[in-house]
């Protein structure tokens, strides 16, 4: 999909932004959250927007009102950030006896991926 309507290609003003089809809106904006369209969806909906901040903060509302396996879903797609949380637990387990009871619950293929992910 192209956007034709711009006045610049590629610099859309906020009047602009506001004036786009809904689904111009979710193709330029659905990698804001890692290729989430139905948030992209839900926030074009909220147009039109006032300010780039309360642009800004449409996704942010979004992406903090998800139940948790909505968020999980979300953290899942950035796989090099789930294995620094993961060196970060294993490295405070010298302080901190409990096991992670995430890291526990996974199948030993899940922590194969992970390892994989947080090798490269």
């Amino acid at each position: 999909m192209y956007v034709t309507s711009l006045s610049h290609p590629g610099i859309l003003t906020l009047a602009e932004i506001n004036m786009l089809r809904s689904e111009e809106f979710v193709w330029l904006f659905d990698s804001v959250i890692e290729n989430n369209q139905s948030i992209a969806t839900r926030v074009a909906h909220d147009r039109p927007f006032s300010s780039v901040q309360n642009l800004k903060y449409r996704f942010h509302h979004y992406l903090f009102m998800l139940n948790d396996h909505g968020k999980k879903d979300i953290i899942m797609r950035y796989p090099d950030f789930i294995g620094k949380l993961v060196e970060q637990e294993s490295c405070s387990t010298a302080t901190d006896t409990k096991p992670d009871p995430e890291y526990e619950s996974m199948t030993s293929q899940q922590r194969d991926k992970l390892a994989k992910y947080n090798d490269s």
